[in-house]
């Protein structure tokens, strides 16, 4: 058994699944509904009408279950060893952005 500062196992923190949609909005990430996007578009409602002041963003996971746990417990309980595993979750992410300027 591996003993760490974060309160969860290691298989636990390994066992968090990353966002898993077969289509999603180009800009924010949101999945879309369907595998393929009305008219073919690559984004969704708020982005198309400009609602968003950013150019790319993206979420590890749906914010539901372990994964909004340890979530909270880093926000709001300051349990810091769960920044590193939850940031390398996140920051695995970062290639999909493409050329960033």
């Amino acid at each position: 058994m591996r003993f760490t500062r974060a309160p969860v196992c290691p298989g636990c923190l390994g066992g968090l699944q990353p966002l898993a949609a077969a289509a999603q909005c180009a800009r924010c990430g949101v999945p879309f509904e369907n595998d393929t996007p009305l008219h073919g578009a690559t984004l969704c409602a708020l982005c198309r009408r400009g609602a968003t002041a950013y150019d790319w963003a993206r979420g590890f996971g749906a914010y539901e279950g372990e994964l909004r746990h340890l979530i909270h417990l880093l926000k709001y309980r300051g349990m810091e060893p769960l920044a590193r595993p939850l940031a390398e979750r996140l920051a695995s992410l970062v290639p999909q952005a493409g050329t960033i300027d």
